[in-house]
């Protein structure tokens, strides 16, 4: 299952918890901001978009629902949201830390602390917001 709405300052998604899906998102995100001007911004929110959805899957929904996507263009910010339907998951028990070499998981915090100013949960811990500033245009 995948739906996007596209809005002149937004767009909106809603998908499966399943690779493809989000593929077709990281395309569809991609393409609306190269539509806008914002090519260079291709990699660093489609990154973004991918570790949220990947901690989403793992942690939180297990794999099972629904993710909703988000993405607003504010003045020089993007605020980039992702909920899920799922149960959640204890976001105040991790720190974005650096995982040890050789480890194959627990770089995805680290990475969206990296490629954001400021990452903020909801209490359940089932959606997250994501602020980047944008290049002035």
């Amino acid at each position: 299952m995948f739906c996007a709405r596209q809005e002149p300052c937004g767009l909106s998604l809603e998908f499966s918890p399943d690779p493809r899906c989000l593929e077709q998102a990281c395309a569809c995100l991609g393409d609306f901001l190269g539509a806008r001007g914002l090519s260079a911004e291709r990699f660093p929110l489609c990154l973004l978009l991918r570790e949220a959805a990947s901690n989403a899957v793992r942690h939180g929904c297990k794999g099972q629902g629904t993710l909703k996507l988000g993405l607003d263009l504010r003045e020089n910010k993007a605020v980039l949201t992702l909920e899920h339907d799922g149960p959640g998951w204890d976001w105040r028990s991790k720190e974005p830390t650096l995982a040890e070499p050789g480890e194959t998981t627990g770089r995805g915090l680290f990475i969206m602390k990296s490629y954001s100013d400021s990452i903020t949960y909801n209490d359940r811990g089932n959606r997250v917001c994501i602020t980047r500033s944008l290049p002035a245009r």
